[in-house]
């Protein structure tokens, strides 16, 4: 194929990569109100400062027809997050050590019943609830589907200078996921695990955390088992509604994202796995063809470069003087990559 070829291609790629995105930024339509008994259970494995933002942010949702009962499952965080949660109304839950073989947090929210309500609703405790109705809408959402789970990729947080480095931690995932193209109507073969919305029913048919304990990724194991079942599985970003803290430091943010990027590749859509990966591969192509003296690769890097920074505008993860940075973003990301690969072929990923 000639160099003109691979050039027209390549923007083939990214233009894909934009209608896969398409849907970034929507947030679920306001809903007839529901009516019934929520129940929100929160992990807190030594997260005093974020919990108390998140329990903060809950008090202040508008929750019409909804019933809403707080429960924080301590996972042997001490009695700081026990006094913090109860300030705040919640019912505690003690979570004991798991077995070596299980999964710490799938096992913490296994320990807390739901037959006695409605729906559903995890959040980890580094979330925070911007949008006043955002518990009503996703609840909404759950219920416009039955049997299926609702899923939130929140926003991340601003962060340090570093923040533009984890541009494409963040963007890769939500296109491989297959949910904002314009026809996909937000349906996903995976979840992402910072909120999590069902109905009791469901919890309770496909067992539950309890049932993916053993389990490395229990979100794409509790999405694997819904759909398993006949469930469809929904998936939002955060947008202006739910954001979330980010990782501190690039050493953090690579040894967080390698596990879900080696399992999650596998589980996620292929033909949008395909594309994400694809548009990675065209940047960088790009940027190296055109340090070589290439100008129209160039071109090519830089949409493809300059696409990242736009979606994680439209993400709210980076300031628009920091959206050029996304180039070292992509650096990192292949760092990532590399790890993860590394791991699943050794057979290492945990």
């Amino acid at each position: 194929m000639s160099g003109s070829r691979w050039r027209a291609a390549s923007l083939g790629v990214l233009a894909a990569a934009v209608v896969g995105l398409w849907r970034l930024g929507d947030w679920p339509r306001v809903q007839p109100a529901v009516q019934g008994r929520l129940r929100v259970v929160v992990p807190a494995h030594e997260a005093t400062r974020t919990l108390a933002r998140l329990l903060a942010s809950l008090a202040l949702q508008r929750v019409d027809g909804l019933e809403v009962d707080l429960v924080v499952v301590n996972d042997r965080s001490g009695e700081a997050t026990t006094a913090l949660a109860r300030r705040y109304g919640a019912r505690v839950v003690e979570a004991e050590e798991p077995p070596p073989t299980w999964n710490p947090k799938a096992s913490a929210l296994s320990l807390v019943a739901v037959d006695d309500v409605d729906w559903v609703m995890f959040v980890d405790a580094d979330v925070e609830f911007r949008g006043r109705d955002a518990l009503r809408r996703l609840v909404a959402a759950s219920a416009a589907s039955p049997g299926g789970l609702v899923s939130v990729q929140p926003s991340p947080r601003i962060g340090g200078w570093w923040a533009p480095l984890a541009t494409w931690h963040w963007v890769v995932p939500l296109l491989a996921s297959g949910a904002f193209a314009p026809w996909a109507a937000h349906r996903s073969q995976v979840a992402f695990g910072p909120v999590l919305v069902l109905s009791s029913a469901t919890y309770r048919l496909v067992g539950g955390f309890a049932a993916v304990r053993a389990e490395p990724v229990d979100d794409l194991a509790l999405a694997r088992r819904i759909r398993a079942y006949g469930g469809e599985v929904l998936v939002w970003d955060g947008g202006d509604a739910v954001v979330m803290d980010p990782y501190d430091s690039v050493r953090a943010l690579v040894a967080g994202f390698r596990k879900n990027l080696a399992l999650g590749a596998g589980a996620a859509s292929a033909l949008w796995s395909l594309v994400a990966a694809s548009w990675v591969a065209v940047s960088v192509a790009g940027i190296v063809r055109g340090l070589r003296g290439d100008r129209a690769w160039v071109v090519v890097g830089g949409l493809g470069v300059g696409l990242s920074g736009a979606e994680a505008l439209r993400l709210g993860a980076v300031r628009a003087w920091q959206a050029p940075l996304a180039v070292g973003g992509l650096g990192v990301f292949l760092v990532t990559s590399a790890a993860a690969l590394v791991d699943l072929v050794r057979g290492q990923t945990s």
